[in-house]
């Protein structure tokens, strides 16, 4: 039987904290993200070409795998963030990268994540992955 740890590790999910960042990668695995909080600041996405940005709180994002993502933020905002196993996003060819999408669903599954994982010792393990599957869902129908 697994731990909730294990699917938090296999899913490689995060609550990133409200602070400053700067980060530059290639997506070796599509990605979630959920912004708890608005932000600010410039980024590029398979491109050098960096434009400002402003994420919308409660919004929900993509980033396909093998997407090129830079991101600076001098305050940033609570953010959750998670890989999606190869085997649940099949590659699809030309995935399309989104961010600022609104969701009640979203919402409240990254709502429940965030309380999992702030909890000292999250032992639901349907349940976190069940809205992990909720957040894959969105991220479909987009």
């Amino acid at each position: 039987m697994s731990s909730a740890r294990d699917i938090i590790n296999k899913w490689k999910l995060q609550l990133l904290p409200s602070s400053a960042y700067a980060v530059a990668y290639t997506a070796a695995r599509a990605s979630i993200g959920f912004a708890f909080e608005s932000q600010r600041g410039a980024h590029s996405f398979d491109s050098d070409r960096r434009v400002d940005f402003w994420t919308r709180p409660n919004s929900l994002a993509f980033v396909p795998r093998g997407c090129d993502v830079t991101s600076e933020s001098e305050r940033g905002g609570e953010y959750l963030t998670f890989t999606v196993p190869a085997e649940l996003l099949p590659d699809r060819g030309e995935q399309m990268r989104f961010n600022h999408a609104i969701s009640p669903d979203a919402i409240k599954a990254a709502f429940h994540l965030r309380k999992a994982l702030l909890s000292a010792n999250p032992k639901d393990t349907l349940a976190i992955e069940a809205q992990l599957y909720a957040l894959l869902d969105v991220v479909e129908q987009v």
